[in-house]
């Protein structure tokens, strides 16, 4: 379950023991969505700053239009080599300093997290804290490093909040924080590739999507039957 940035990125990976044929493993995700589905949907960068009321300000770095995600997933599903893709202008090293990126601002809240927050259950001022500095990590980066959100006016901090506790949002907020609880509490591992598995949460948005995954991580809560539309692959595919 990867999204566009974090597969992308791989594409020129070297060789590895564990992966002798990193161009041709992650070429085959391309190949199976594109197979599977006729469209793309919008990015979840689009979605967080649509539903904050920043559309205007959404940046052009994180975010790749679906024009541009469709055309990109073609060139690569169809491309013999590396070389086919990086002809085309696709430059998977940039997506892969983005993850970079990502990497060490996701995990520098964390460890913010552990440094503060001795038990999620009591310790609620700076747990407060740490759900206030994801919130601007959120738009700064969807923003391209535009938008500070303790600088925006009230009504707009209000709307993020308020994003978070609709569909999409809500569910997105619930995984991020028994994430950190089972980080703190239970000492799980700090993975960035986290970040991307539950950014895809807000396109949930749409209440007539519905995110399917085996991750065991996106069963071990429900958030309600308006928010929880997760389901795994094999009941999908007998639905």
């Amino acid at each position: 379950m990867q999204n566009f940035v974090e597969l992308i990125s791989h594409l020129a990976d070297p060789p590895s023991k564990e992966t002798p044929l990193p161009f041709k493993k992650y070429r085959a995700a391309f190949r199976r969505v594109h197979n599977i589905f006729d469209g793309v949907l919008p990015s979840a960068e689009s979605v967080l700053m649509t539903g904050v009321g920043l559309t205007e300000h959404t940046g052009n770095n994180w975010v790749v239009d679906g024009a541009a995600i469709q055309y990109q997933v073609e060139v690569i599903a169809k491309a013999e080599t590396l070389d086919d893709v990086l002809n085309a202008g696709i430059d998977p090293a940039h997506y892969k300093k983005l993850r970079e990126i990502d990497a060490k601002s996701f995990l520098g809240i964390v460890a913010k997290a552990r440094a503060t927050i001795k038990d999620p259950r009591k310790d609620l001022n700076p747990g407060g804290q740490i759900l206030r500095r994801f919130y601007g990590f959120l738009i700064f980066r969807a923003s391209s490093t535009a938008i500070v959100l303790e600088r925006l006016p009230d009504d707009h901090k209000l709307a993020a909040i308020a994003f978070l506790e609709k569909a999409g949002g809500k569910i997105f907020l619930i995984h991020f924080i028994l994430l950190l609880k089972r980080m703190i509490r239970d000492g799980a591992n700090d993975d960035p590739n986290d970040f991307y598995d539950m950014l895809q949460l807000l396109l949930l948005k749409d209440i007539n999507l519905l995110f399917v995954t085996d991750d065991r991580a996106f069963f071990q809560y429900y958030a309600g039957a308006e928010h929880h539309r997760i389901v795994r692959w094999q009941k999908f595919k007998d639905a």
